[in-house]
């Protein structure tokens, strides 16, 4: 029972080191999507388009 154990641990330690470096990737790429969600959301005619105009006016200011 106790020879099972340690072996478990060393295993676990080796998974993690892989998965870590493909969401570092991911992270970069996401924070561009965000950012450009900004944008998009003046795109759509669900009358934001006026709305988008007035905050504008205001933002300036």
């Amino acid at each position: 029972m106790r020879r099972k154990q340690p072996p478990l641990l060393p295993p676990l330690r080796t998974p993690p080191r892989t998965p870590p470096a493909p969401p570092a990737a991911r992270a970069g790429p996401a924070r561009i999507r965000p950012a450009q969600a900004g944008g998009p959301r003046t795109v759509p005619p669900r009358g934001q388009r006026s709305f988008s105009f007035r905050f504008p006016q205001s933002n300036p200011i």
